[in-house]
């Protein structure tokens, strides 16, 4: 899908697309895959074995605390389901000079030069340089172009970043 019709998109729907970049689908999928295939039936055995002993007024807390897991891997896993279901999948940013979602921007603050990723929340992870496009260092990045120094209001005061390159 181009930029152009994701913009379209954005502002006329279908408002449950979702817009991944191909790299963020297989991190959600393999997220998935662990979750149905090894930590469910981990849990599901964990309570099992909780059950089949006899819940005694000492374990009370531990059946809790497996019920609580159960439903938390059954709910990731339906939210992951429905999130690549409504999956559309960004094409490689044109060679637009503005920072566009699926971007690599290059950013300077002071002395230190990062790169990041412009993604949907669902995929964003900014350990590894994927920044959602709706966190305040996305939003002010989106549109602008190579040269433009844009301010981010962090909890710490104002941060300026000007930025490098985009690709």
């Amino acid at each position: 899908m181009s930029v152009d019709s994701l913009d379209m998109e954005r502002r006329h729907g279908p408002a449950s697309a979702v817009y991944l970049t191909p790299e963020g689908a297989e991190r959600l999928r393999k997220e998935l895959e662990f979750l149905e295939n090894e930590r469910r039936p981990q849990v599901e055995a964990w309570l099992s074995e909780i059950v089949a002993e006899g819940v005694r007024e000492d374990d009370v807390k531990g059946v809790e605390e497996a019920r609580s897991e159960l439903l938390f891997t059954n709910e990731r896993i339906r939210k992951l389901g429905d999130l690549l279901g409504a999956a559309r999948f960004l094409d490689a940013p044109d060679t637009s000079d503005e920072v566009q979602l699926g971007s690599w921007v290059t950013v300077q603050e002071g002395a230190i030069t990062d790169t990041y990723r412009i993604v949907n929340p669902a995929e964003a992870d900014p350990s590894q340089g994927f920044v959602s496009d709706v966190s305040p260092l996305g939003k002010a990045l989106l549109g602008r172009r190579a040269g433009d120094a844009v301010v981010v209001h962090a909890p710490d005061g104002p941060v300026e970043f000007q930025i490098v390159s985009i690709r």
